[in-house]
């Protein structure tokens, strides 16, 4: 589970392509997940076809719905995000430099596949998340120098959810930050190398204000949700670190108490992309732990997992979702409201 920067972050995440070396297999309704509300929206795709798509699905793995139509360039980290009200999905996409950086813009699409719009046009912009409520974009914009060209740092950065207005900083191009409101929209949670760190969880006021690092160095924390009533943060271990230290997923207090570890897996693994119900009961997240191809150089084939919110009952609801043995950056899997 990498961070890298200029957005090609490896917290492992998946998806389906027809016609691509993989298949999706459904699980179907399964105890325990019947009567979950909300959608589920993944990241599909291999980079071996380099084509990756949006696909919702319910939370027992059934109805799996296609709803992007996206060029095939091998821009692996799409991200997708679901909107407080269900009804639409942000997310990154952009063209891949012959240097293999990647040159991304944010889109929102409705939830049903219509309506794809593009928010920014600058070839700086990813991993999206909505406001708590629905009118603004916290994203990564990565920053630039004196003469205009990127430099690696992503920058924790506001804007207007229709993509009009200023952008508004919330972190120093120092260094590198990826972060997202809490439900109260009171704080942002997020990661950061801040100090020289590998990767931390940090929290700060939703101004950018009273930046107080959660989590210690060893940990190499990555946050990727709260929970609906703020009492819970989701926190992924080894951000940047190469694919032969496993990832488990973590849950901690918002202020850095509490850190518990939720998956345990004995062989290599990456569990990340870890997303809470909307009722904060159960968590989807992504994996490779049941993966024939994962090894300590190369991250193995993506299925998607669900788990009760005390890391109980973990069972499978898509299978072979993603592949991306290189570097992992296939991008994406969120649990949204129900519409």
């Amino acid at each position: 589970m990498r961070i890298e920067k200029r957005f090609r972050v490896v917290l492992v995440f998946p998806g389906l392509i027809l016609g691509s070396a993989l298949l999706l297999a459904f699980a179907g309704a399964r105890a325990g997940t019947t009567g979950l509300s909300g959608k589920i929206v993944f990241e599909g795709g291999d980079t071996q076809s380099g084509n990756f798509q949006l696909y919702t699905m319910n939370p027992d793995g059934s109805d799996v719905v296609r709803i992007t139509n996206l060029p095939a360039n091998n821009f692996e980290s799409l991200l997708p995000n679901i909107s407080p009200d269900g009804h639409r999905v942000v997310f990154c996409f952009g063209a891949i430099d012959s240097n293999g950086n990647p040159h991304a813009d944010l889109y929102v699409i409705n939830i049903d596949g219509t309506g794809l719009s593009q928010l920014t046009n600058d070839g700086l912009s990813c991993f999206p998340r909505w406001s708590p409520d629905g009118t603004e974009i916290i994203f990564a914009h990565s920053s630039v120098n004196i003469n205009n060209t990127p430099i690696s740092n992503n920058v924790v950065t506001t804007m207007h959810a229709d993509g009009n207005g200023a952008l508004v900083s919330l972190t120093s191009n120092l260094w590198d930050s990826i972060g997202f409101f809490t439900p109260d929209e009171r704080h942002v949670v997020f990661y950061s190398q801040n100090g020289g760190l590998i990767a931390a969880v940090w929290i700060m006021d939703a101004h950018g204000a009273n930046k107080q690092r959660l989590t210690p160095a060893e940990l190499e924390g990555f946050p990727s949700d709260v929970s609906a009533d703020g009492r819970h943060i989701l926190v992924g271990n080894h951000g940047n670190s190469p694919p032969a230290l496993s990832n488990d997923i973590f849950v901690m207090n918002p202020d850095g108490t509490g850190l518990t570890q939720l998956t345990h897996f004995a062989a290599l693994h990456h569990d990340g992309g870890g997303s809470f119900s909307p009722d904060g009961a159960k968590i989807v997240f992504e994996s490779d732990r049941l993966s024939p191809d994962v090894s300590p150089t190369t991250f193995g084939t993506m299925d998607i997992f669900t788990m009760n919110a005390d890391g109980s009952n973990v069972t499978r609801i898509a299978t072979a979702v993603a592949s991306c043995p290189q570097d992992g950056n296939c991008g994406g899997v969120n649990w949204g409201p129900k519409p």
